[in-house]
C-alpha cells in the first residue's frame, strides 16, 4: 500500500480524549505528544461528542472522563462496546470510588484510572 513508508515507521496509536474540563484534555494531549508511539486524533467535551468522534475517526483508544454533561462516561462507553468494539476505552475519573471504576468495567471499559495516578500509568494503559 504505501511503498514509500520506510519500514520502521510506528504505527500510532490512535487516541480520541473525552473530558468535560478543557484543561485537562489539553494537558492528555500535551502529555501524550511527547510519546512517539501514541496520536492524538480528536477531543471531545462530553459523552455524545465522544461518540460521534470515535464513529468519525475510529481511534484505537478512547480516554473517558467518567462525569461529563449529555452523556457520561458509563453510557458513552456502552454505547461504543457495542457499536464500535475494536475501540479500547480507559476510564478516567477524579474519584477512586470502587463503584465508578465496575460501572466502567461493565460498561466495556478496558482499565480504569484515577486522574491523580502517575501519567506513566495512563500511557502503559494505552499502549496495553
Amino acid at each position: 500500500a504505501e511503498l514509500d513508508q520506510p519500514h520502521d515507521v510506528i504505527r500510532k496509536i490512535r487516541v480520541l480524549l473525552a473530558d468535560d474540563h478543557q484543561v485537562m484534555r489539553r494537558g492528555l494531549a500535551r502529555l501524550l505528544q511527547e510519546e512517539l508511539d501514541i496520536e492524538v486524533v480528536g477531543e471531545a467535551d462530553d459523552g455524545r461528542s465522544a461518540v460521534e468522534l470515535a464513529r468519525q475517526t475510529l481511534p484505537d483508544v478512547i480516554v473517558m472522563d467518567v462525569s461529563m454533561p449529555r452523556m457520561n462516561g458509563i453510557e458513552a462507553t456502552r454505547i461504543l462496546s457495542t457499536d464500535l468494539p475494536d475501540i479500547r476505552v480507559i476510564g478516567l475519573s477524579m474519584y477512586g470510588e470502587a463503584d465508578r471504576a465496575q460501572a466502567m468495567r461493565d460498561a466495556g471499559a478496558v482499565a480504569y484510572l484515577n486522574k491523580c495516578d502517575p501519567s506513566e500509568d495512563l500511557i502503559a494503559a494505552i499502549r496495553g
